[in-house]
């Protein structure tokens, strides 16, 4: 669901649309991605995912809206963290003259409710001007490190409770043994 929440959160908060890249098998599985703005992309084909990668540079061209990119191209637990990037984001990046690059961490966390609070950590933003001006693995490869870092951070952050800079966009429901009934 995390492509739900960051679109969502897109439209609410920073008043832009938003697209993501999605893996096709994801979509087959959950066609409803599609209504929300998935574009699909199938890894085991470079021809359709240079195609895919292509209709979203035509997207973002023709109007200013979000795309969110899960590098790593598979459903993963956030604690794992040696996640396989793939250099798609370089190409992106090589095709569009300029590239706001913001890193965003979201997890799911059951605390004392029955509904799990959604953790969202936007950090680290990078701006890209006209392109590349390094080669698309080792771009792939400085975003990746800089990916892990935030996410490290924020994992810290969140374990020693010094969550002051944040701040709550949805607050959870009330468990039902917490809710007055009558």
């Amino acid at each position: 669901m995390d492509a739900a929440v960051v679109i969502w959160l897109g439209y609410d908060f920073l008043k832009t649309g938003g697209y993501c890249i999605m893996e096709n098998k994801q979509n087959l599985e959950h066609p409803f991605f599609l209504k929300i703005g998935a574009i699909p992309i199938v890894r085991e084909d470079n021809r359709k995912s240079l195609m895919s990668l292509n209709f979203a540079v035509s997207l973002l061209k023709q109007r200013f809206e979000s795309l969110y990119i899960f590098p790593q191209g598979e459903i993963t637990p956030n604690e794992k963290r040696d996640s396989r990037f793939y250099s798609g984001v370089s190409l992106l990046i090589e095709k569009l003259e300029k590239v706001n690059l913001v890193y965003i961490h979201l997890d799911y966390k059951y605390t004392t409710e029955q509904m799990p609070e959604i953790i969202i950590n936007f950090s680290r933003t990078k701006e890209y001007v006209e392109g590349l001006n390094s080669d698309r693995n080792e771009l792939t490869e400085n975003i990746k490190h800089h990916f892990v870092e935030a996410n490290d951070e924020f994992r810290e952050a969140y374990s020693d409770n010094k969550l002051e800079s944040y701040e709550v966009v949805l607050r959870r429901k009330k468990s039902l043994d917490k809710k007055k009934l009558f």
